[in-house]
């Protein structure tokens, strides 16, 4: 009868583990979507340096995906538009079980339909500022650990996304512009990894770039002139911090190039007409 007893009591103690290892399970992944959302915003408001907002991030654990909702990343001092960046959602599939490692793999990020707008200011742009944060990221010794992560990223795409200009120089005309579809492959290369800095750079080089081209002829000259010469000042800030940074803008650029005449050529045909 002892021995049953202590069985049963045996039993009980190992139910209650149980229940609790339930419950506190339960708990950590109530609280999961949070912690991640917090961690983007605290993220990518230290490496941008400026104010950045997220709705919800919600993790599947069995299928690794993970959606970000109404992301929002604002603009650096001295700019006057509401906003640099805006989508209202994100889809991410990665490698969960790699983000437990120093290496974790996201195999694709694609944002849709996002609004962007680059502010043209007197001493540069807005995007080509966020470039120049994102670069000196790469090289502050004091940044906290979660932002120098490193990551591969196999593909990042952006489609349907619309770019607003404002300068000066349009007195209150709006102009905005349809990029095609980018497409960013491999970041980091075959074997090396990128940080989270270099990744956001070579995301902003494309953008700037693909709305330069698309704007081309469309745009005031001096304003055009203007967005050039800021985007190249960020690109040389690129180029001075060398490494994968540089190589993957180096590429960005390349591919880019390749069809800046035609977008330039569309626009110019439309402006005599």
């Amino acid at each position: 009868m002892a021995f049953v007893k202590k069985w049963k009591i045996a039993l009980y103690g190992v139910s209650a583990v149980v229940v609790l290892v339930v419950i506190l399970g339960i708990i950590l992944l109530s609280n999961m979507n949070t912690i991640a959302t917090a961690g983007i915003e605290r993220v990518l408001s230290y490496v941008l340096k400026v104010e950045v907002t997220l709705k919800s991030a919600t993790i599947s654990l069995l299928g690794g995906k993970i959606t970000l909702e109404e992301l929002t990343i604002g603009n650096p001092e001295g700019f006057n538009t509401a906003h640099a960046f805006l989508v209202d959602k994100i889809s991410v599939n990665a490698d969960l079980k790699s983000f437990a490692t120093d290496k974790p793999r996201i195999h694709s990020i694609d944002i849709k339909s996002p609004q962007i707008v680059l502010e043209q200011g007197f001493k540069g742009s807005n995007l080509s500022t966020l470039i120049k944060n994102a670069s000196s990221s790469e090289t502050d010794k004091e940044a906290p650990p979660e932002t120098q992560k490193k990551m591969k990223i196999d593909t990042l795409t952006v489609s349907n996304a619309r770019v607003s200009l404002s300068a000066p120089v349009l007195q209150g005309k709006a102009i905005s512009v349809s990029l095609p579809r980018i497409e960013l492959n491999n970041l980091g290369g075959e074997k090396e990894y990128v940080e989270i800095a270099q990744s956001l750079a070579l995301f902003l080089t494309a953008i700037t770039k693909e709305t330069l081209k698309a704007a081309k002829g469309g745009i005031p000259d001096d304003l055009e002139e203007m967005l050039s010469s800021s985007f190249d000042a960020a690109v040389e800030g690129i180029d001075n911090a060398g490494g994968i940074l540089k190589k993957g803008a180096d590429e960005v650029k390349e591919r880019l190039d390749t069809v800046s005449d035609k977008i330039g050529g569309i626009f110019k045909k439309k402006k005599k007409e």
